[in-house]
């Protein structure tokens, strides 16, 4: 994995790439933490969880790529360079994410404190951006 999001303005792209996909894929956004070069984000929808990664990986994948191109960071997108499948010649992300069905509150708060204690020990990373809590449904 590249260290991607070492910049504010970076960071600033992913977030609001975020926002955008929430409002297209209509799911929440409960918590999420932006690492060097991955994310942790805590999500509740009625899509299944590959649909709502298609949001997310897609339209930030995109903002990132384009933001890229118009700050004219030839040698990063170098390094996002894949062999051409159909349309796409940058990678922003992993094909084999790790995803979690959340089925409790003290499951939820225990993946939103993961995120916390990430944010509290590395002084690095963007801050810690809670959007809101609705305890899921789970009845």
């Amino acid at each position: 994995r590249l260290p991607i999001f070492r910049t504010d303005a970076l960071k600033k792209v992913l977030g609001a790439a975020l926002n955008e996909a929430r409002d297209s894929g209509k799911f929440l956004i409960y918590a999420y933490c932006i690492m060097l070069d991955h994310l942790h984000i805590v999500t509740g929808s009625e899509l299944s969880s590959s649909n709502t990664l298609r949001y997310l990986n897609g339209i930030s994948a995109r903002r990132i790529v384009d933001h890229l191109k118009n700050a004219s960071h030839h040698a990063s997108l170098e390094k996002l360079k894949i062999q051409a499948r159909g349309s796409h010649k940058y990678a922003v992300w992993q094909h084999h994410s790790n995803t979690f069905i959340i089925t409790s509150e003290g499951m939820m708060m225990q993946k939103v404190n993961y995120c916390i204690r990430i944010q509290s020990k590395q002084v690095w990373l963007n801050q810690l951006r809670i959007i809101g809590f609705q305890a899921p449904d789970i009845g």
